[in-house]
C-alpha cells in the first residue's frame, strides 16, 4: 500500500483511538466516583449512615459495565444485609417482649429463621459484592 494512500487509513485510526481514549477517561472519573461512595458505604459503621449512603450507591450514575457490576451486586448485597438486620432486630424484639410478658416464643422462633436465611443470602450476596469491587478498584487504580 503506498503511503499516500495509507495516510488517511492512519488519520482515521488515530482519530478513533483519540475518541476511544477520550471515552475512557470520562468512563474512569465515573468509575473513581462509584469506587469512592462504595468505600464511603463499607468504611461507615452507623446504621443510619450507612443506609444514606447505600442510596446514594444507588443513585449514583455509573457508565462502564465494571462500575454498574459493581453498584448492581453491592447495591444488593447491601441491601440483604439490611433486610437481615431488621429481622435480627424484630426477633430481639419479640424475644424480649415474650421473656417480659410470658408470651410464646414461636414468633420469635420463625423470625430468627428468616433472620438466618436473610443473612446466608446477604453473605453469598457479599460475595459478589467483593469480586465486582475488586474488578473495579484494579480498573481505578
Amino acid at each position: 500500500m503506498p503511503l499516500r494512500s495509507a495516510r488517511p487509513l492512519l488519520v482515521a485510526l488515530t482519530s478513533l483511538a483519540l475518541t476511544l481514549t477520550a471515552c475512557g477517561d470520562d468512563h474512569r472519573a465515573s468509575d473513581k466516583g462509584l469506587h469512592q461512595s462504595l468505600e464511603q458505604l463499607r468504611s461507615s459503621t452507623e446504621a443510619a449512615d450507612r443506609r444514606a449512603k447505600l442510596a446514594a450507591l444507588k443513585a449514583f450514575a455509573a457508565e462502564s459495565p465494571a462500575a454498574k457490576a459493581a453498584q448492581t451486586a453491592c447495591v444488593r448485597a447491601y441491601e440483604k444485609l439490611f433486610e437481615a438486620e431488621d429481622a435480627i432486630a424484630a426477633a430481639e424484639a419479640t424475644m424480649k417482649a415474650a421473656a417480659a410478658g410470658g408470651a410464646p416464643l414461636d414468633p420469635a422462633r420463625s423470625q430468627l429463621t428468616r433472620a438466618t436465611a436473610s443473612l446466608d443470602e446477604a453473605d453469598k450476596a457479599m460475595a459478589d459484592c467483593d469480586t465486582a469491587a475488586s474488578r473495579l478498584t484494579i480498573l481505578v487504580r
